[in-house]
């Protein structure tokens, strides 16, 4: 099984595997897709918004499994292509947004778990296959805590 299919399937059962939670729905900005997210991150390390809306937001009002499902699926969509880009020149502007979009989702997530985890430990696996130092990951993911 290839790579895209691996991460086609894994949505479907992140999909699947979500459950209701929280008490607010995410602005409409964070269902636009894997594309409006990487170009919102092309601000990074500087804060990035979404239509307006910083990632973590995104993340912390998903109210039930469709809304979480939505926005997943373009954070999940946008961090595998920044995951490739990464790979393919290490240490460079990808490696950085990709380490933004991580801190952003774990600032949104808060310390809840359930399937806001599923979906960090989700965006951390395309992040795994880093084989830098990673030093402009981890300055991505501390912007994305601070300002994400």
């Amino acid at each position: 099984m290839g790579p895209r299919l691996r991460r086609t399937w894994t949505l479907v059962l992140l999909g699947l595997s979500l459950t209701a939670c929280g008490d607010e729905s995410p602005p409409a900005a964070c269902s636009r897709g894997a594309a409006a997210v990487r170009s919102a991150l092309v601000a990074a390390p500087g804060p990035v918004r979404v239509a307006g809306t910083p990632i973590s937001t995104c993340v912390k009002e998903a109210s039930d499994a469709d809304e979480l499902q939505a926005v997943g699926a373009g954070l999940v969509g946008a961090a595998a292509g920044l995951s490739d880009a990464a790979r393919r020149r290490r240490g460079g502007r990808a490696e950085l947004r990709l380490g933004y979009l991580v801190g952003s989702a774990r600032r949104g997530a808060g310390r809840e778990g359930g399937e806001r985890a599923e979906l960090l430990r989700r965006l951390e696996q395309e992040a795994q296959s880093l084989e830098s130092d990673r030093a402009a990951y981890r300055r991505g993911v501390e912007a994305g805590r601070r300002s994400g």
